[in-house]
């Protein structure tokens, strides 16, 4: 792939603030093709939140917007997983009184440059290119410690070869996705086999013993009842969430994001469990989750919600891949999930050597994990970063064993 010169075109990137300052239609344009979280309705609805300054780079040519990378400074308290430091456990490494600015998505796990209008590989190439100068030269200026975190094998792979060498690419997390089978449940019996196709079904008629019914709802009813079940896993988990938040942030989606469904389980007329999905291109993207712990496991609520309703749902409406995002990597893809690696694009950290260490001692306990889970995460970008990083050899040694159904 030839890399074309910016000036060779008349192309210029501006700081437009909110997304709101682009056409909707523009911004849908670029995002095609990309994840839900790239979208013009998320964004606009991310740009909202009040702990951090989105300053949105957009690529124009002859003044029509062409390709784009969301960015948020957080000034303030950083969100956890938007936090570097503290994901990749190095408090304190960043640049004294450096403001840190995330490129990617808010409120999601998928970043990507936006490049949907561009078909020809050396444009979308090119395009990344001058985002990521845009981006370095703007935290240089502003003395701001910037990473592009989630990223996916697809973007990496347009900047890779070209990075500044004092850039550093880590493995940060994993993403599931799976493919819709033909046939919906009997095309996803086929593909998972007799053994765990018998499992599953077990787990289908715990949820039928039970007296679960199964309801697809709209976005938008039953907030309080969602709100409740939602607040149990939460805390399960130990978020510190209360009951009235999480029914105003499902109550905000609603009024803000279409295009949303509800796989609900109902037992003696009380709700017991919901999946929340967003439907973006030919994909359902699952996002939030409640289960009544004195229900759940008995019946297999969330398996029934997240997997085989959603399965036979997709099917019959024509989408063709389940987004399970991240976490529970094992039981994802033991039903019938691929995972993929996300990655962080660090804008020269100047990390000690020290630190060098122990970023790769975590992101290598990772890869070893994910390869215990899903072989197929070693793809050819895993392959281009470990030479690029030094960590070729990792990838030589024995594939951990498999995880267990």
């Amino acid at each position: 792939m030839t890399r074309l010169q910016p000036q060779s075109r008349p192309w210029v990137v501006k700081d437009v603030g909110r997304a709101s300052e682009v056409d909707a239609t523009d911004w849908t344009a670029m995002s095609a093709g990309h994840s839900l979280y790239s979208s013009a309705d998320w964004i606009r609805h991310a740009d909202l939140m009040t702990d951090g300054r989105c300053g949105h780079l957009v690529l124009y040519e002859n003044d029509r917007p062409l390709s784009a990378l969301p960015t948020y400074a957080f000034e303030r308290k950083r969100p956890f997983y938007y936090d570097l430091e503290a994901v990749l456990g190095l408090v304190g490494t960043a640049p004294a009184g450096a403001t840190p600015c995330v490129a990617g998505t808010r409120l999601g796990y998928t970043s990507e440059f936006l490049t949907g209008r561009l078909t020809d590989p050396d444009r979308r190439a090119m395009a990344a290119h001058a985002l990521l100068d845009a981006f370095r030269t703007r935290c240089r200026e502003r003395g701001e410690a910037g990473a592009m975190l989630y990223v996916t094998d697809d973007s990496i792979d347009l900047v890779l070869a070209e990075l500044d060498p004092e850039d550093r690419v880590v493995l940060l997390d994993g993403s599931v996705d799976l493919a819709v089978p033909v046939g919906g449940l009997d095309g996803y019996r086929a593909v998972v086999g007799k053994s765990r196709w018998k499992q599953f079904r077990r787990e289908m008629r715990q949820f039928e013993n039970e007296g679960c019914e199964l309801r697809i709802l709209p976005m938008g009813t039953h907030l309080e009842e969602m709100g409740a079940l939602a607040l149990q896993v939460s805390l399960r988990y130990g978020h510190d969430m209360t009951l009235q938040a999480e029914i105003d942030k499902l109550k905000d989606q609603s009024e803000r994001l279409s295009d949303c469904i509800v796989m609900a389980a109902f037992r003696a007329g009380e709700m017991v469990g919901f999946t929340q999905f967003f439907l973006s291109g030919r994909t359902m993207f699952a996002r939030g989750h409640g289960v009544a712990e004195e229900h759940g496991r008995a019946a297999s609520i969330y398996f029934n919600l997240t997997y085989y309703a959603a399965i036979r749902w997709a099917a019959a409406h024509g989408y063709e891949r389940i987004d399970l995002g991240p976490d529970s990597f094992d039981a994802k893809v033991i039903r019938g999930g691929r995972l993929h690696a996300r990655w962080a694009l660090v804008v020269a950290p100047r990390w000690s050597d020290d630190v060098v260490r122990s970023v790769h001692e975590k992101e290598w306990e990772l890869l070893r994990h994910f390869r215990s889970v899903d072989e197929r995460v070693v793809t050819s970008t895993v392959r281009a970063v470990a030479k690029r990083e030094g960590w070729e050899a990792l990838l030589d040694e024995a594939p951990p064993p498999a995880a267990k159904p």
